[in-house]
């Protein structure tokens, strides 16, 4: 099960990145308030897209865990993304380039 969901989730983030250009032409059209930049919102979605199959591995593995009453990993991932997102920005305040 694991293995076919996240084949699953491969080919449908594999199938998103690759039209990246039709849904963000999609989205432009649909939002008529201020002109977009087409080019750079297909990039940020090329940046972007990806997250589909890593969000949908982690909820995948954190229920595996939730399963097998396992909740400890699962509920101090976020403590240690931060505090790694946090050393990362101290390190960008003290030498920025």
């Amino acid at each position: 099960m694991l293995t076919l969901t996240g084949v699953a989730l491969l080919v449908a983030t594999i199938l998103a990145v690759l039209a990246a250009p039709l849904l963000t032409r999609l989205v432009i059209s649909a939002s008529e308030a201020a002109p977009a930049n087409s080019e750079l919102t297909t990039a940020f979605s090329w940046l972007l897209l990806p997250q589909i199959f890593f969000y949908g591995m982690g909820a995948l593995l954190g229920a595996i865990l939730n399963s097998k009453q396992v909740f400890g990993p699962f509920a101090w991932a976020p403590v240690l993304n931060n505090i790694v997102v946090l050393g990362h920005a101290r390190g960008l305040c003290a030498n920025p380039w």
